[in-house]
């Protein structure tokens, strides 16, 4: 599944005082420093706008796929994949990206399957603790296409499931 951004054209606001930011920032991420453009960065996400209008560099040495991420809230389109979508998913979390979080959600209800159920709970679970850690709430439950996909497939799905990762308080 390829993801993109829509982009709105109308770079007006970076015009007026109080939406002033810097247009080069300096994204840090954990092995060399990436230069952006902080208008581009701050279209999407409102978070992302008043970071950079306190400061014109960006620590993100959480994310291994960072490059993937800023491709996409520059115009590009990537591919997400097992390897990708829990960096993306939790960028759009952080960040208050819906459109891309939506896109993720997707993404997770199309690929889900018997070999990689536990993984997907890995991966699900730990973007919801991080949203509760951080003090995110979800518009969505990032939890919701598990569940749906364990609805459909059955009281032996869910019972394999539950065995298997111990979460018995889930659903």
């Amino acid at each position: 599944m390829k993801v993109s951004l829509d982009f709105d054209d109308d770079f007006t606001w970076l015009l007026d005082e109080t939406t002033r930011i810097s247009h080069m920032v300096k994204v840090v991420p954990k092995d060399k420093i990436l230069e952006c453009s902080g208008a581009i960065l701050g279209q999407h996400s409102e978070v992302l706008r008043r970071m950079i209008a306190e400061d014109n560099e960006l620590y993100l040495d959480n994310y291994t796929h960072i490059k993937d991420c800023l491709t996409l809230l520059h115009g590009g389109s990537v591919v997400l994949k097992q390897e990708n979508i829990h960096d993306i998913i939790k960028f759009s979390v952080q960040f208050d990206l819906i459109d891309l979080y939506r896109e993720c959600l997707g993404w997770i209800s199309e690929n889900i399957c018997t070999d990689n159920v536990e993984e997907i709970f890995m991966l699900c679970n730990g973007v919801s603790k991080f949203a509760k850690i951080s003090g995110i709430q979800l518009t969505i439950d990032v939890l919701e296409p598990l569940a749906i996909y364990l609805r459909i497939r059955g009281d032996s799905a869910m019972k394999s499931f539950l065995l298997n990762t111990g979460e018995h308080g889930m659903f």
